[in-house]
Formats: structure tokens, C-alpha cells, sequence
């Protein structure tokens, strides 16, 4: 059954590990609780469901996104109490901590291993080293209690690797580096292991390798150890560049520059360049330095009350509540969930997302499937048509078609949402019957956009692809709907980084619509805010594109191209070059040559 999907997916990923039950859930929660979650029936705590799968290096976001009404309240309050140590707000901090822990640190071991964490993250902001190395190690403790001790680590969610990474830093702060090194070293041999999400790869690897190197520097090294850690920077970044990411990419890009300094070798591949525009442009936004590290736990990842959803498709469909309720409950506690009054039960939720035609939505990140190799077919899919690999990508399409149960009505959509993306990919393009085809995907007009505020990951997509096609027609008579979705995103303020995969494509469809019909200040709007998320979420899949559009709308608006104009065209060409873009990186290099000479 599709409501055991969860529990599949963990039962499968830690038999094909060889991995004991107890290995997994050791220190989070009882053997009867797990027993339950591999069974497909439990329906309780996130959190929970996130650090096993953690542990078993599948992503997080496999989880799903939507929550009811408790859960989702109480993830908020998570959320309040992080913005608040991003902006180092010590009196808020305080204030919100306390109120989660009043509130919810009682209910699971993993609610009171957050408060000690954030505990401890609030002392190291007053400068109080030693009580937060304390404290750091006891939130370790909560879930890990022989982190220390251990050889190494078999099982470990993303949330416990950062916990024990500043430990180990903060070790190291205060004088303890063998101690320090030893944490570094059972970490990092953690990320060698080949069966983790690259997802998780890239949120750990590269701040391993860099914090290493800044408790055993390239100085105090022999040439052998130099040549092995300029190897695993060289890994890391390549982990960064094959996920469009830039964690901790600055600074571990100057642990390079000293060790290639002190090897007496030349940057062959000219990084150095790169971080030059990388710096200006971070300084020219006022971004500060490892944003990442205040987000090990739920950037780019959204969670959306399920409530909202059901209703909204509900109205968007021309359902009563005693439609919706039918043969699931009474109208009058469909009434109170929706309204947020009650938690609905797990089976409830399902089955009313099943009458909204959503089906499969509660356990989505685009595709529903309880296999971790068939999302990361997934995901190898996305990388070949951003590589133009469109004939690797057929071959991976027919696996998919098979591996993906299209009884699962997300799963239909994603199916014909590729088939129509390959067709046109490989010249078979009629736009308009495209832009059609893509409609009749979604289950409702075009013109409903706006009344919705919670769209699944595939309907977010096959939108995007639908307004793609209006593009290429030259029609803009619905672009006010799609910009509306800008306004939809912007108004979750702090959860737009939760959300950086949608906004992104959003706006930069924004900037290139609004700047082909000539409105090149309202395109320079979007561009910029584009630029700021792609820089504060730590990602690089479109900057390139945002860059660019500023320059181009000012040229092309009939100004001379300013010097701030050619560095912003650098700055999309190093990002080109960082993505292996070679036809962007020759289409940036002709117009900044072109325009340089005027």
C-alpha cells in the first residue's frame, strides 16, 4: 500500500546496508517504535521519520512536506528559534528557546536534544566557549551517547554529524586537537562511504574537509599529507560543482590557495579567479560568511500545513465538505481540520488528499517511490537535461516508466510531464499543443494559480514548462498570474529558503518574461532577488542567468554597459565555468568582449 511507502523505503535502504534495526534507530527511539515505522504504522513526530532516514544517507526531504496542524505548529517554532540565531538575536533567542522547550521538549528525545543544541549555539554567540562545547556534547549525547568512543560511525543523521562537528571544532578552540582530529577523521570517513544522498554529501563534505584543515593547518604538514588534503579539496569541490552548491566554498578555497602555496604549485584550474568574483559579488549583496552552517537541518527543506492543501483543491475542485467527507468522517470534523482546529489522523489525510486528486501527494519530493535508487535515477535524470544528455536521459525515462506506479496520481504527472520535456527537447516541439498538453497535466486551469498557495513539486514544474512555451509564442496575456506565484513565495518571508528550488525558477522566469516585453526595471527587480536567494541558499544552478539579465536589460534598455554591468556579465561567466557551461561561458565571454570595446 502506497501508506507504507515511508516504511519501504527504510526497510529496503537498511537491508540492501546490511544494517541491524537496532544499529538504526539506537539512541532515538525504542525497537518497538521502529518496528512500527518499517511496518508503515506509525504516523507520528518528523523529526523522527527525518533522523532515521538520515541515518540511513537518504535525504530528509524523502520525509514529505506537507504536515497536520501540531506537527506543523511545532516545526514554526523551530524555525523561530533559528532565523533568530541566523540574525545572532541573543534576547529573542532566548525567549524563543524557552518557549519551544516549555512547550515541546518533553514530548520526544529528539525535541530535547534541538533545545540543548540551540542552548549551546546561544553561548558560543555570548562567547561562552567552554559551557557551549558542554553543551554541544551533551546534545551529541542525547541520540549518541558513545560518539566518542566509538570507531567510527556506522549510522548517522545530517542533524547529528553538524552537532559533533562543533564539538569538534570547539575541541579544538579550546586545546584538545587530538581529540578534535579524531572526531574529523571518523566524520570524514563517513563521507568517503558510497551509498549516501549526494544531497547529504554536499551539505558535509566540503565543512569537514575545511574545519580539518583549520585545526591541522597546511603549515604544520608534510608534503605527503599536503598532496592527500589538496586531493580531498579537490573532491569536495567537485562534490559542490556536481550539486550546484557552494557551501563553505570560500573559505575552503583558501585552505587550497595555502596548501598549493606552501606544495610551491600553480592553480592550474584558475579558482582563484573565480573567488576574486565570488568575494565581490558575496561583498556587493552584503552576505556573510557559512550561511549554511545555521541551516544543517531544514534548508531546502519546505513543509506546508496539508490542511491548506486539502482545501484549497477542495474549493478548486467545487467540492462541499460533506463531499470531501464522504466515506471518511463526518462533515463536521472535516470542517474542524481544515479550519485548523483539530490534527487529523494519518489515514484522514490520506484519504482526503486521495478525493482532491492528490493521491501519493503526502509522501512527495517529486516522485513517489519506495526505492532510494529510483530517486536518484530521479535526480540523474534532472542532471542530464540540464547537460543536454538527452539520449542517456530516454534510456533513464524507460526505467522510470516501469519503476514508477502510475496509479499514484503524482506519478502520472511526472511520467507525462517528462515525456512531454523529452519531445520537445529533441526537436519534436509544437508549443502551443505543449502548453496544452500541460494544462490537462495539472487538473486545473491555468487561471486558478492564483487561487492556490501550496503546489506539489511536479505541478510546480509542469507550471514553470507551461509559461516556458507562452515564451516562446510571444503570449504574455496570463503573465500576471504566473508573477502572482512571486508574491505567493515572497509573503512566506524566512521560508523562502526552504523553498529556493521553486522560487528560483519562478524568478528567473519572471526576470527573462518581463524583460523580452521591454520592462527591464521590473526584470532587474526580479533578478536581484533572485540573486540574493541564490547567494543566501548557497546554490548556483541559475545565478549565472540572474547575473546576466541586469547587465543585458541595461544595454538593451539603451544605456552604455557601466563597469558594474561587465562585472556582473564576470561574475555570470565564472559561474558558468563553475557549472561546466560551456556555451553560456562563450555567449558571456562575446558580450562582455563586445561591450567592453564600446
Amino acid at each position: 500500500m502506497e501508506t507504507e511507502y515511508i516504511g519501504n523505503m527504510i526497510a529496503y535502504e537498511r537491508n540492501r546496508r546490511g544494517l541491524t534495526a537496532e544499529v538504526v534507530h539506537r539512541g532515538i527511539c525504542e525497537q518497538s517504535v521502529y518496528s512500527r515505522i518499517e511496518n508503515g504504522n506509525y504516523t507520528g513526530d518528523i523529526h523522527l521519520v527525518m533522523a532515521v532516514l538520515g541515518r540511513l544517507g537518504i535525504s530528509g526531504s524523502k520525509a514529505g512536506k506537507y504536515l497536520c496542524r501540531d506537527e506543523y505548529d511545532e516545526m514554526q517554532a523551530r524555525f523561530n528559534v533559528l532565523e533568530y540565531i541566523r540574525s545572532a538575536d541573543l534576547e529573542k533567542i532566548e525567549i524563543a528557546i524557552k518557549e519551544y522547550s516549555d512547550k515541546y521538549c518533553d514530548k520526544s528525545r529528539l525535541n530535547e536534544q534541538f533545545v540543548v543544541y540551540m542552548q549551546a549555539r546561544l553561548l558560543e554567540l555570548r562567547g561562552e566557549t567552554l559551557k557551549a562545547l558542554e553543551m554541544y556534547s551533551k546534545a551529541a549525547g542525547c541520540t549518541m551517547p558513545d560518539y566518542i568512543s566509538c570507531d567510527s560511525f556506522m549510522c548517522i543523521s545530517l542533524y547529528e554529524y553538524f552537532i559533533i562537528a562543533n564539538v569538534a571544532r570547539l575541541k579544538a578552540a579550546t586545546g584538545n586537537k587530538e581529540e578534535s582530529i579524531s572526531l574529523y577523521e571518523k566524520l570524514l570517513a563517513y563521507c568517503k562511504k558510497n551509498d549516501i544522498d549526494k544531497w547529504i554529501i554536499t551539505c558535509i563534505y566540503p565543512k569537514t574537509v575545511y574545519e580539518i584543515l583549520c585545526v591541522n593547518t597546511p603549515q604544520m604538514m608534510g608534503n605527503y599529507a599536503r598532496h592527500r588534503w589538496l586531493e580531498e579539496c579537490d573532491e569536495a569541490l567537485k562534490v559542490l560543482r556536481d550539486t550546484s552548491r557552494v557551501h563553505f566554498l570560500c573559505p575552503l578555497l583558501k585552505k587550497r590557495q595555502v596548501l598549493l602555496k606552501v606544495l610551491g604549485m600553480d592553480d592550474d584550474v584558475k579558482w582563484d579567479i573565480f573567488l576574486k568574483r565570488y568575494e565581490w559579488l558575496r561583498k556587493r549583496y552584503d552576505i556573510g560568511d557559512n550561511l549554511f552552517e545555521w541551516y544543517p537541518y531544514y534548508i531546502g527543506c519546505a513543509f506546508y500545513p496539508v490542511e491548506r492543501l486539502i482545501d484549497e483543491r477542495r474549493r478548486i475542485h467545487g467540492l462541499t465538505v460533506r463531499e470531501l467527507a464522504e466515506g471518511i468522517c463526518s462533515p463536521e470534523t472535516v470542517s474542524r481540520i481544515i479550519n485548523r482546529k483539530v490534527s487529523p489522523k494519518y489515514s484522514t489525510t490520506v484519504a482526503m488528499l486521495d478525493n482532491v486528486g492528490l493521491k501519493g501527494a503526502l509522501w512527495e519530493r517529486v516522485i513517489v517511490s519506495k526505492k532510494p535508487e529510483v530517486h536518484r535515477l530521479w535526480d540523474t535524470l534532472v542532471q542530464c537535461n540540464l547537460h543536454s544528455d538527452y539520449i542517456t536521459a530516454q534510456e533513464i525515462y524507460k526505467i522510470l516508466s516501469n519503476e514508477l506506479s502510475s496509479s499514484i496520481e503524482i506519478n502520472e504527472m511526472v511520467l507525462k510531464y517528462k515525456k512531454v520535456e523529452l519531445d520537445e527537447a529533441v526537436g519534436n516541439v509544437n508549443y502551443q499543443k505543449s502548453a496544452s498538453d500541460y494544462e490537462r497535466m495539472l487538473g486545473f486551469h491555468i487561471g486558478d494559480i492564483n487561487k492556490i498557495t501550496i503546489f506539489t513539486d511536479i505541478e510546480a514544474m509542469i507550471i514553470n514548462a507551461y509559461f516556458g512555451c507562452m515564451d516562446r509564442l510571444g503570449n504574455y496575456d496570463n503573465l500576471s498570474i504566473y508573477e502572482n506565484l512571486c508574491k505567493v513565495f515572497a509573503d512566506r518571508d524566512r521560508m523562502n529558503r526552504g523553498m529556493a528550488g521553486i522560487y528560483e525558477s519562478i524568478l528567473v522566469r519572471c526576470a527573462n518574461y518581463v524583460g523580452n516585453m521591454g520592462q527591464y526595471l521590473r526584470s532587474n527587480d526580479y533578478s536581484e532577488q533572485g540573486i540574493r536567494l541564490e547567494l543566501e541558499c548557497e546554490r548556483t544552478h541559475v545565478l549565472s542567468t540572474f547575473l546576466y539579465c541586469i547587465p543585458w536589460n541595461n544595454v538593451t534598455s539603451g544605456k552604455r554597459a557601466s563597469e558594474e554591468d561587465i562585472e556582473l556579465c564576470e561574475c555570470a561567466y565564472q559561474f558558468a565555468w563553475y557549472l561546466r557551461e560551456n556555451k553560456r561561458m562563450i555567449f558571456y565571454r562575446k558580450w562582455i568582449d563586445n561591450n567592453k570595446k564600446e
